[in-house]
């Protein structure tokens, strides 16, 4: 499976660049001021401006240092948490897939008048616990994503969890309702 780049990594890149461009600047500016301070004596203002710089930049290396290292201990602390939630959203999912099978199955069966509005109520009970189960997948996927695609790809690989089956098959069940409507 190739390694897809999302705005995270781009984010994390991004702020990696930013620290080496900030060390870079500080390494020419210490080097400046030693030569300065080498041919003569800082002033006052020399001597204040100095210090502000190294504090500016000080506090903007303590911050984004200190904010990758925060997230990094956020994502170490929910991913035992996660998994199993992610584990309880797929046999969540699989199981109302299982059950919209088994009532698009029952759709050549002879039935009372008022089946079809059964099915049709049953079948809109599916379509919105579909869609809790893919808002919650999408929700984890920011904490836990190379393990959320290993799961969905063994799942399908066993062929279950397929949510563009899914999809395709509650559409289909929509579709032929709005027909029998008409």
């Amino acid at each position: 499976m190739e390694k897809q780049y999302n705005n995270t990594d781009k984010q994390n890149n991004f702020q990696w660049i930013w620290l080496g461009l900030i060390s870079l600047i500080v390494f020419v500016s210490t080097t400046v001021f030693v030569i300065i301070v080498a041919i003569r004596d800082l002033s006052s203002m020399e001597n204040v401006l100095l210090q502000f710089i190294f504090l500016s930049i000080g506090c903007g290396v303590s911050y984004i240092v200190g904010k990758q290292s925060v997230e990094k201990a956020r994502d170490e602390f929910l991913k035992p948490h996660a998994r199993s939630a992610v584990r309880y959203l797929v046999s969540l999912y699989k199981s109302i897939t299982r059950a919209a099978e088994v009532t698009e199955s029952t759709q050549n069966f002879k039935s009372p008048e008022n089946y079809n509005v059964i099915r049709a109520y049953l079948l809109g009970i599916f379509g919105e616990q579909l869609a809790s189960a893919d808002d919650a997948i999408e929700n984890w996927r920011d904490i836990l994503k190379e393990e959320l695609e290993d799961m969905i790809i063994k799942s399908e690989e066993e062929d279950r969890f397929t949510p563009k089956r899914t999809e395709d098959l509650m559409q289909k069940l929509v579709h032929e309702n709005t027909l029998e409507d008409k």
